[in-house]
């Protein structure tokens, strides 16, 4: 890399014996600005000969990958800038992570032409990012508040046109809950961008007790009117702790109506706070329907949803839990999901394996050692998933897992030395979702217990829609141009591996089903060798597989299906 610019030959001297002698200081400070430049810089002389190169620039020089890309456009725009015309072109990088960057090159010119050319590479990634934010929420907030709108007005033209008391007293008091729902959306809407333009929340000493009181009380109407008993825990009054009051009582308000909303009648939730040396966590705990693993890493998303449809009956738009999430960050805190499992063993040493690995996997345990208290330990505990053994003292585990299913869909996997078939068909019959024999592995258990927890609480696991473009790692598929890149090259495949592909991406990281599988890509009515779908994938990982012989992306999952891991490219 060089900082030394080289005079034109038939330049006047002066000035120019200055720099062929060395930078001036002139120079110097130029040159240091242009490497220190956070964007990439490319300067050539008028042969193409690189004069600096700052250090942005350098990261794709000689590179490889995607990198590539990005060298290769910038030789063209110089190339281009070298005769006399300026151009920029726009590169959309799939990654991982997704980048778009703009690549710009100009002449650079002197008194007697153009003497070379330089290129600026500028990364639009997060202006993008914050311009797609910034668009989904306006469509979002529109959406949201066209519909209470949209209903009021429709109502209002009801109402005009109508004589009937009866039928004007019961249009009345729909129109007053429209507009009890269109002022939940604003107040909601309010919250969060007073949150979010507050550089630091003011900070009082606060005792939890009463912020755990607070709480209560504007959630007790709604809890009482649904059914659904509201528990606060006692909490030391000497525990304070320095916030912003409104703040954190509006972060745990909206973490009580969430419960509430997605709990049914009879219910408990449960108020509490615990606390460490450094922390003091704030705790809601329900026993409401549950929340698919897939959908736990965006729940605190604006406008996420995990039931659209419940949320429209509730009144709720997907904001409470973003505003937990800001109160608690502003905070220096964070917020978490926690999924419980009861394990059922008579075995002492197989409770303390299970409960160590399943809490290295970030779930909460309970553990019972019969089937009594296995169903007592349920009522209290109202766990996502039930691990249960089937030879258990005084309550066998056949009558725990029939009992369990007469209450609750939770998922329950049965986890026995009894391997013969009819007991297996005897676990589901009753049932069961899953069924594993000891001895077992670890790894296939907590996979296992990740696909049960994955299902729907129907007990249906609904499959992502299909976009139109997938990318996932370095592979891209256009579903309206029939297009698919691998390690940015293009790659043609036929129509059923591009279907069974395009599945596979949409749903990246969760098993797939070979039933799922064949009926997604050869119909519900196929009556041929189940072989066609181990071919496909064979054929599929030739194109899309770095050693085929070894699979990293598509993913066997044996007795199930299979996976398509979100690899990150090299």
């Amino acid at each position: 890399m060089s900082r030394r610019w080289r005079r034109r030959a038939g330049a006047p001297a002066g000035d120019g014996d200055a720099l062929d002698a060395g930078p001036t200081h002139l120079e110097d400070r130029l040159g240091g600005a242009l490497l220190a430049f956070p964007d990439g810089v490319v300067v050539v002389d008028a042969d193409g000969g690189t004069v600096l190169r700052n250090a942005a620039a350098e990261r794709f020089h000689d590179a490889r990958h995607a990198d590539v890309l990005i060298e290769r456009a910038v030789k063209e725009l110089l190339d281009r800038a070298r005769s006399g015309t300026a151009d920029q072109r726009d590169l959309e990088l799939f990654g991982p992570p997704k980048q778009v960057l703009r690549v710009r090159a100009q002449p650079l010119e002197g008194e007697d032409g153009l003497i070379g050319a330089v290129a600026f590479v500028h990364d639009l990634s997060e202006a993008r990012r914050v311009e797609s934010v910034r668009r989904d929420f306006v469509a979002n907030v529109s959406h949201e508040l066209k519909t209470p709108i949209g209903a009021l007005a429709l109502l209002a033209e009801t109402m005009a046109a109508e004589s009937d008391p009866t039928v004007m007293h019961q249009l009345a008091e729909r129109v007053l809950g429209e507009a009890d729902r269109l002022g939940r959306i604003i107040d909601d809407l309010l919250d969060l961008s007073l949150i979010e333009a507050q550089e630091a929340p003011t900070r009082d000493s606060v005792p939890v007790a009463g912020l755990l009181e607070d709480a209560a009380e504007r959630v007790d109407a709604v809890a009482e009117a649904a059914g659904i008993p509201l528990r606060v825990n006692p909490v030391p009054d000497d525990l304070i702790i320095t916030c912003d009051r409104a703040q954190v009582v509006s972060a745990i308000t909206n973490l009580l109506d969430n419960a509430v909303k997605y709990s049914e009648a009879g219910e408990a939730i449960e108020l509490s706070a615990e606390c460490d040396a450094e922390f003091v966590s704030t705790v809601v705990r329900d026993h409401g329907v549950g929340i698919p693993s897939r959908d736990l890493e965006r729940i605190f998303e604006r406008f996420y949803r995990v039931d659209r449809a419940r949320s429209r009956t509730t009144g709720g738009i997907g904001l409470g839990l973003a505003i937990v999430r800001h109160v608690a960050q502003a905070h220096g805190g964070d917020v978490t999901v926690e999924s419980r499992i009861l394990v059922v063993d008579d075995e002492q040493s197989y409770r303390d394996a299970l409960s160590v690995a399943l809490e290295r996997e970030g779930f909460r345990v309970e553990v019972a050692a019969d089937g009594v208290e296995a169903l007592e330990r349920f009522e209290a505990s109202r766990p996502s998933l039930v691990l249960l053994d089937v030879m258990l003292p005084q309550i066998s585990g056949i009558d725990v897992c029939r009992e369990l299913r007469s209450r609750s869909q939770v998922p329950i996997i049965m986890v026995t030395a009894r391997s013969a078939e009819i007991d297996a068909v005897v676990g589901l019959e009753v049932g069961a979702d899953d069924y594993v024999s000891k001895p077992f592995r670890l790894r296939e258990l907590v996979a296992r217990v990740r696909a049960a927890m994955r299902r729907s609480p129907d007990g249906e696991e609904p499959l992502d829609d299909v976009a139109e473009v997938l990318d996932v790692g370095d592979v891209r598929l256009d579903a309206g141009r029939h297009e698919v890149c691998v390690r940015y090259e293009w790659v043609a495949l036929p129509l059923k591996e591009f279907e069974l592909l395009e599945l596979l991406l949409a749903n990246a990281g969760r098993v797939l089903t070979r039933d799922v599988l064949i009926d997604r890509i050869w119909g519900p009515n196929y009556f041929g060798d189940t072989k066609t779908l181990d071919v496909h994938i064979k054929r599929l990982r030739a194109k899309v597989e770095e050693d085929p012989s070894h699979p990293s992306r598509i993913v066997t999952v044996r007795g199930v299906g299979y996976r398509y891991e979100r690899v990150r490219s090299a």
